[in-house]
């Protein structure tokens, strides 16, 4: 099966907007492409989880950021590459602004989407589709009577709302279990090798699967062929920047004639970065001119609300 660069699977598969689907398209390609590139170094460990929970400490609080981000994907026979950057203001992603362009063959998409504080305006654009949204924080901060938390996974065509990276991480750290971490070489320079898998709870939360099929190792064929079962991060230590995740990639477990093997799915890397500069405000700003623009804002503060009354119910 061949599948358009416009389909709602390659959609949900190749944005990098940071939600469950983000960054999950399938990159074909060998699993030694991540092995070459991460050497274990040394016996030090520490908990997998902890190292997460650094990174998103991290991005919640540099003051700016500015990186590059690039994404290989192959999705039915299809190779994807994806360019695009990413900029941040302010703590806790006050100012962002994401931009991916990918291309297949002749075909192309792009994906924008910027956070100016008080608006959050996605557009995306295939040969077959487009579509234009913004939803209006101030009018849900009354809604909800609280400021909404953005950067958070969400499950409107794989987008987030305003995350990025940092919402790559939040939905790690949230979903996902973690083993001990170790000390790699990466690139010339020391890092920790990350490695998780699925919680339990969350296949029943976004697959429906049965909580008790996870200690079955094969279950994990049920998931839908883009949906990775694993993840193994590429996580920095230098002291200017620490906790950094340079790489993150999204594998998938399946059985071979060896046995169970991981197949990478695809793979997130980040380069270029800069921190702690003054970005020019004009980077976030997003006018629409005649285009017409879906609000979105009513569908936010349900889901909003949704998930606040199910973390009620589960506590």
């Amino acid at each position: 099966m061949k599948a358009k660069l416009g389909s709602p699977i390659v959609l949900i598969a190749i944005f990098t907007g940071g939600s469950l689907w983000g960054g999950m398209a399938i990159l074909n390609a060998g699993l030694g492409m991540v092995q070459a590139q991460t050497e274990r170094v040394a016996t030090e460990s520490r908990p997998g989880a902890e190292i997460v929970s650094e990174c998103r400490k991290t991005l919640e609080n540099v003051e700016s950021l500015e990186v590059e981000l690039s994404q290989q994907a192959t999705i039915y026979g299809q190779q994807l590459n994806g360019k695009g950057q990413y900029l941040q203001q302010g703590q806790g992603t006050k100012m962002t602004r994401l931009v991916l362009n990918f291309s297949a063959g002749e075909q192309t998409a792009s994906f924008r989407q910027i956070n100016d504080g008080r608006f959050v305006y996605t557009k995306y654009e295939t040969p077959w589709s487009s579509r234009f949204s913004q939803i209006d924080l101030l009018k849900a901060e009354e809604a909800l009577g609280t400021r909404p938390r953005i950067a958070q996974p969400s499950e409107r065509e794989g987008m987030t709302v305003g995350g990025g990276l940092l919402a790559v991480i939040r939905m790690l750290e949230r979903d996902f279990e973690f083993t001990a971490a170790g000390l790699s070489k990466w690139g010339g320079q020391q890092v920790w090798h990350v490695e998780g898998r699925w919680k339990a709870e969350s296949l029943v939360k976004y697959f429906g699967l049965p909580k008790q099929s996870w200690t079955q190792p094969e279950s994990l064929e049920l998931l839908p062929e883009y949906v990775p079962s694993h993840v193994h991060l590429t996580v920095g230590i230098d002291p200017q920047l620490p906790y950094f995740p340079y790489q993150i990639s999204f594998l998938r477990s399946s059985t071979a004639d060896r046995g169970r093997v991981l197949t990478p799915l695809s793979r997130m890397e980040v380069s270029g970065i800069r921190q702690g500069g003054l970005i020019d405000d004009a980077e976030f700003e997003f006018v629409p001119g005649d285009e017409v623009v879906d609000d979105d804002t009513d569908w936010f503060v349900k889901k909003q609300q949704n998930a606040k009354k199910q973390k009620k119910s589960t506590r």
